[in-house]
Order: structure tokens, then sequence, then C-alpha cells
């Protein structure tokens, strides 16, 4: 699992893609996440580091 807090979601979504990791965004508030680009990583499950055989769970938000 790389290392994504602190990216910005499109950035963390695309390395994801890029290894073949699967994912679930988590967070958006109520309108949800439509611009990618203006929501932040927060937290990961698994964290940096860890090794997963499901998806991986962004947690954003706005800011951390």
């Amino acid at each position: 699992m790389p290392r994504l807090v602190s990216l910005r979601l499109d950035e963390a979504e695309s390395k994801l893609t890029d290894m073949h990791i699967s994912y679930t965004e988590l967070g958006g508030g109520v309108a949800g996440i439509v611009v990618k680009s203006n929501w932040t990583v927060c937290k990961t499950d698994p964290p940096a580091g860890k090794t997963t055989s499901g998806p991986v769970k962004l947690i954003v938000a706005r800011s951390c």
C-alpha cells in the first residue's frame, strides 16, 4: 500500500489505478464528491506499508 495521506483525491486514485488496486471513497459530506481535486486523503485503510486483498478505503475531507 503506497503512502496516500495528504494527496489530492484525484492523485491518490490515479496511483491506485496504476497499481491495479481497487478503492472506495468515504466522506464527501452531504453533496458528495463532485470535483475530486478539491478533496484530500486524510486517512487510508489499510495504512501505508501494509498489504491488502480487498478495496482500499480512502477517507477524505476538504482539509485534514
